[in-house]
């Protein structure tokens, strides 16, 4: 792979066979790499969040249903 520096941009290169810019500085996609775990476990987190309260819902309106009906078969009429 034949590249060349990119001028006023250090550390990104262009790779004259396909065009693509490359950044060769390795700090740089570490910290890149970090970021986005950061933001995928944040979102994970979230959906986790979303789902947990989905089920408490669905479990309190069971309870609450369950409770109605208990008090129907319990009450004098």
């Amino acid at each position: 792979m034949k590249k060349v520096m990119v001028d006023g941009h250090p550390g990104l290169y262009r790779d004259l066979e396909s065009g693509a810019i490359v950044n060769d500085n390795l700090y740089e996609y570490e910290s890149y790499m970090k970021s986005y775990q950061n933001r995928k476990d944040k979102f994970d987190k979230i959906n986790q969040i979303e789902n947990d309260l989905s089920t408490l819902k669905s479990e309190m309106s069971e309870i609450k249903n369950l409770l109605l009906e208990l008090h129907e078969r319990t009450s004098p009429n």
